[in-house]
């Protein structure tokens, strides 16, 4: 039930969002593997961070263990992610490449953009339901200036 709240808030604060994610959708190397992401879009007075999800528009339904870390309070969300994501369907890209990304997660507002506030990690764990496909994380250069990284579960 939490990930289910959890996907519906996500999906709501999403749909405020006038500007599109500003990193490309990550292609996954093979037609069975998810990547997770960090992404940023770019407002005037602040900016919008998180991360997306890419998968095969016909993987199974799964869910995987996800810790999103956010640094400078050390406040850390732990909870199965569901995978087809649940969001609002403006939060989802159907890509050439027959995969899905979905960007409703790219939902903290910090003024400024100042990368002490930004900074925030994604660990990626173990399967929580279903059969889950390989998954990696995909780092993006502008991203990881403002603290945006990988850590481990």
């Amino acid at each position: 039930m939490k990930s289910i709240q959890l996907a519906v808030g996500v999906a709501l604060a999403a749909t405020t969002c006038p500007t599109a994610v500003t990193a490309p959708a990550v292609t996954a190397e093979s037609p069975t593997e998810v990547t997770f992401s960090p992404q940023l879009i770019n407002r005037e007075n602040d900016c919008i961070v998180g991360f997306s999800v890419t998968y095969p528009k016909e993987v199974a339904p799964h869910s995987r263990h996800v810790r999103i870390t956010t640094l400078w309070s050390e406040a850390s969300q732990d909870n199965p992610w569901p995978i087809p994501s649940l969001g609002a369907p403006d939060s989802f890209t159907h890509n050439e490449d027959g995969t899905v990304t979905f960007s409703g997660a790219v939902n903290e507002s910090i003024g400024g953009c100042d990368p002490e506030l930004t900074a925030r990690t994604l660990a990626i764990g173990p399967c929580a339901d279903g059969e889950c496909p390989p998954a990696r994380f995909v780092p993006d250069e502008k991203a990881a200036r403002l603290g945006l990284h990988e850590a481990e579960y």
